[in-house]
């Protein structure tokens, strides 16, 4: 579910779609700097996140897509993040 929201602390109940595409016309400037999609995902197993897209470099042989997504793996809908709790999934 695509989202307008500035802070995304509780995913909502209903309104989710299967899909997501975001295109990058041809008119964008080279070099330009990129773009921000924000949504609420909601996975088949009934758990919910965050999901923040970024796309740096429009249009540049070294373009790229940073994506950030933060889950709350008990199925709740809160999904404010605590540092205190977080995981080092690099390791």
């Amino acid at each position: 579910m695509w989202s307008e929201d500035d802070l995304m602390f509780e995913a909502p109940e209903s309104g989710y779609q299967t899909s997501w595409t975001h295109e990058v016309s041809g008119n964008e400037q080279k070099g330009s700097v990129g773009k921000e999609a924000k949504f609420y995902l909601k996975t088949s197993g009934s758990k919910y996140a965050v999901i923040y897209v970024d796309f740096g470099q429009l249009r540049s042989p070294g373009a790229e897509v940073r994506v950030t997504a933060y889950v709350n793996p008990s199925g709740s809908r809160n999904l404010q993040f605590d540092s205190h709790k977080s995981m080092d999934l690099r390791h």
